[in-house]
């Protein structure tokens, strides 16, 4: 793993700025790994990421665990927090949704997709007190 970055987010306008810059880095069909406790923010990081793709309706998708979006290229946001293994069928599900040019973003990973990709990257967020976070950015070698 290669740092990018690591940054102090004490509000969410300073978590938009992280994400829009992170998002220069973005090229076509890239992985974004987003790990964090509950509540840490990975959803809000994956919806001003996705902002910067022209996609603006992102919300948690815990429940149906794929979910997709249209804008400047294809979205695919996955929650894998009711999983302890990435399993088959979700990985399917994912390979389905992967239309030129995409971005698949996946909160609570737990195993390195077996996808080829562009780039990856691993977003690590944690709660430094109730408005401040750490935000850990890593580029995964494929």
């Amino acid at each position: 793993m290669t740092l990018l970055n690591k940054y102090v987010s004490k509000s969410e306008e300073e978590t938009k700025e992280i994400a829009n810059i992170f998002s220069g880095y973005i090229t076509n069909n890239s992985i974004v790994y987003l790990d964090g406790s509950l509540g840490a923010g990975k959803t809000f990081f994956a919806r001003s990421l996705a902002a910067n793709f022209g996609i603006s309706d992102i919300c948690s998708s815990t429940y149906s665990f794929v979910t997709t979006y249209t804008g400047q290229l294809n979205l695919i946001h996955c929650d894998l927090y009711r999983f302890n293994r990435t399993n088959e069928v979700v990985i399917e599900e994912i390979f389905e949704h992967l239309k030129d040019p995409w971005l698949l973003i996946i909160e609570w990973p737990k195993i390195q997709l077996p996808i080829l990709s562009n780039c990856s990257y691993f977003v690590k967020i944690s709660n430094l007190s109730f408005n401040k976070r750490h935000i850990k950015i890593k580029s995964l070698i494929n």
